[in-house]
């Protein structure tokens, strides 16, 4: 089932990563990426559309064929083979946008256009775990909230893609789950899920987790939460690890007012083993939401009070041990596997 048609659309010639106009502009004017140069080859930048610019041939527009291999080069050679930096992340970043954006000026909605959403969406989600945490370089500084617009717009138009040409490949369900978990406070994509109508989807066991996590976070139920977690696989959990924050704050929230009273004492090793979090994590979430102080100490008792007004969660996430236990069992290569 196709969505769209061709006719009024121009369709690329170009069978390289990168033009030979912009290969050869950009390195008269020595505009060449460090990734590039240790590469040896120039992978086509984007570029905004401007108002009275030239209207783009064909022999500048990337084959779709070349858009998947472009796609998956950037993984294979650049995300792959060395741990991502702040570096990494904005050459990759910007190069698929670049495809992105070739798909959309061809009018190209096929498989290929799914292959090339599913490595991005991928990209992104790693993206979002692996560089929450990092530091603002001389040149780039990691922008969580920017990645994390882009993530969903492009989940978004996977999602649609799936739907709308009937295809399921080798990462669909996985996507769905992700769709699922990326915002639990979101009711759109239960409606959709719902609509599908699909034993596929509802036999699906890491799908049904998914669902159960949303159902306990509606009903907060938290404890519930966190022992399902545990079993999802990398890709569902570094979306769910997006909710952390404000699952934190409201869980802080409820235990401030069921154990606020001073005859109540809430043991912080309970606290650990309940929501997934080591001692310094849980001080830190004190620290953050509570404005307490806490020694370190397992022994000790959070000092719940009633009415205690629970901070908004901060705007950067921070990496969490139940994320990075998990993910210790992939590598890259597995994570990113083109099957």
């Amino acid at each position: 089932m196709a969505i769209s048609m061709y006719d009024d659309y121009k369709l690329g010639t170009c069978t390289e990563m990168c033009p030979k106009k912009e290969v050869q502009l950009r390195t008269k004017h020595n505009l060449l990426d460090p990734l590039e140069k240790s590469l040896g080859l120039c992978v086509k930048a984007y570029s905004r559309s401007a108002a009275g610019a030239k209207e783009t041939q064909p022999c500048d527009l990337r084959t779709p064929d070349i858009c998947v291999k472009t796609a998956e080069f950037l993984i294979n050679k650049i995300i792959i083979p060395q741990a991502l930096d702040n570096s990494k992340y904005a050459f990759v970043l910007d190069r698929l946008r670049s495809i992105r954006q070739e798909l959309v000026i061809q009018n190209i909605n096929d498989e290929r256009t799914i292959r090339i959403y599913e490595i991005c969406v991928k990209f992104l989600l790693y993206s979002g775990y692996e560089l929450c945490e990092s530091s603002a370089t001389r040149v780039f500084k990691f922008d969580s909230r920017q990645n994390h617009d882009q993530l969903q717009s492009c989940l978004k138009t996977l999602i649609h893609l799936y739907t709308e040409l009937e295809v399921r490949t080798s990462d669909y369900l996985e996507m769905i789950c992700v769709y699922l978990l990326l915002d639990l406070d979101s009711i759109q994509p239960m409606i959709w899920l719902l609509n599908q109508k699909s034993p596929e989807l509802s036999h699906n066991i890491q799908i049904l987790k998914a669902i159960h996590i949303i159902k306990n976070y509606r009903e907060r139920n938290f404890i519930a939460i966190f022992r399902n977690i545990s079993d999802l696989n990398a890709f569902p959990l570094m979306a769910f690890h997006f909710n952390l924050p404000k699952v934190y704050r409201v869980i802080l929230d409820v235990m401030s007012s069921a154990y606020g009273v001073p005859s109540c004492q809430y043991p912080m090793k309970n606290f650990c083993q309940n929501f997934a979090v080591n001692q310094n994590e849980c001080l830190s979430l004190i620290r953050t939401h509570l404005k307490i102080n806490m020694e370190e100490d397992e022994s000790s008792y959070i000092p719940f009070r009633k009415n205690t007004l629970i901070s908004n969660p901060p705007t950067s996430i921070q990496k969490m041990s139940v994320v990075d236990d998990h993910l210790k069992g992939f590598n890259r290569t597995s994570l990113f596997s083109f099957r």
